[in-house]
């Protein structure tokens, strides 16, 4: 809703009529949100000194107006009912969403599997001194996990070009490049308890890699910086990580004259080469001597981590925690059962074995 004001005026006159200008001017605007039960009003209620407005015409005309609050003012005690009624509303509104949730069939992994939704976020990159940036990114799955077919398609993937603009990044007037990219994607790893080694515990966890790279007017690709991160996976919930990006450095002269004036990709066969290659054996030592690297910019990554698994339905009592922990000691557990068991049944068929040959 609207208050307005007509403030019309003569302008002249034309065959002895006087023409008149109409000029509609908003005063105040009401407006009411059904969501948050608010009423809002702009601009707000004159306190000491009241509004003024302007107009020119055939001459300079000033108005001012108060706006004040003309209901009657609530008691304490029948605004702390309000209250006390809002928030049993909330709460039974809350719970007739829980109810309705509790008939939607979830699908539930097996027994011996979790399940870890990952929703990921790239979210900007800073102190880049190229424009037109975009982000390759690559997924390694080490070994005993997987994931959905569905999914197999988003271990790899690029970003959309973004430029870079300088915004203030800091209290203290300092201004950075900035290029914003938003770009989301989710995926489900599926972890199997009968792989699970209660000395090693979830270590080697899915990583993520990425590749900077620019585009100048000239369509010329340069790889700005590489990063990497090992995707928190054993902590549900959001978080945020900057990443610092180094830059592989060409090793002759003439490297670097084909990276300034020609442009050049990525200069790894395996990206996997900044962790931990896909190819690495535990009895070997990964020797990187002799690579120059020089950081570059950084970029900022979001991640939001959901965990699935029928062990958090049958430990209700328990935290979410314990009852992973709980469950990955006891298939733990039960896995060396087996093995022992596996081992005594070898043994007796050996032992018959040897029995039949003496008789």
């Amino acid at each position: 809703m609207y208050i307005m004001a007509d403030l019309k005026y003569a302008k002249g006159l034309t065959d002895n009529n006087l023409i008149e200008v109409k000029k509609e001017i908003v005063l105040c605007e009401i407006k009411w949100d059904p969501k948050r039960s608010s009423l809002f009003i702009y601009p707000d209620f004159s306190k000491n000194e009241p509004y003024m407005l302007e107009i020119d015409d055939d001459s300079r005309n000033i108005y001012y107006y108060w706006i004040e609050n003309a209901s009657e003012q609530v008691s304490d005690t029948i605004r702390f009912k309000e209250f006390q009624l809002k928030q049993d509303l909330r709460k039974r509104q809350s719970l007739l969403k829980t109810k309705d949730l509790q008939k939607i069939k979830f699908d539930i992994p097996p027994n011996n599997e979790i399940h870890f939704h990952i929703f990921i976020e790239i979210l900007t990159a800073n102190y880049f001194e190229a424009d037109n940036l975009f982000i390759q990114y690559y997924i390694d799955l080490p070994e005993n996990w997987r994931i959905h077919d569905d999914d197999k398609l988003k271990l790899s993937g690029v970003t959309q070009s973004a430029k870079t603009r300088t915004i203030r990044t800091d209290k203290y007037d300092i201004y950075d490049s900035v290029a914003m990219f938003g770009y989301p994607f989710q995926l489900t790893f599926i972890y199997n308890y009968k792989n699970f080694d209660q000395s090693l515990g979830l270590l080697h966890c899915p990583t993520i890699y990425f590749e900077i790279i620019s585009k100048d007017t000239w369509n010329r690709y340069r790889t700005e910086g590489y990063a990497y991160k090992t995707i928190p996976i054993n902590q549900f919930g959001t978080q945020h990580c900057s990443l610092q990006c180094i830059y592989i450095k060409p090793r002759t002269r003439w490297g670097e004259l084909h990276h300034f004036f020609i442009g050049g990709c990525s200069e790894l066969d395996d990206i996997t080469w900044l962790g931990t290659p896909t190819n690495h054996q535990e009895d070997m030592t990964i020797n990187k001597f002799g690579v120059i690297t020089e950081g570059t910019g950084m970029i900022d990554i979001k991640f939001q981590v959901l965990h699935h698994s029928q062990a958090f339905i049958k430990a209700k009592q328990q935290s979410v925690e314990q009852a992973k922990d709980h469950f990955l000691h006891t298939h733990s557990v039960i896995k060396s059962i087996n093995e022992v068991l596996k081992a005594f049944k070898k043994a007796r068929d050996q032992m018959n074995e040897a029995r039949k040959t003496l008789y």
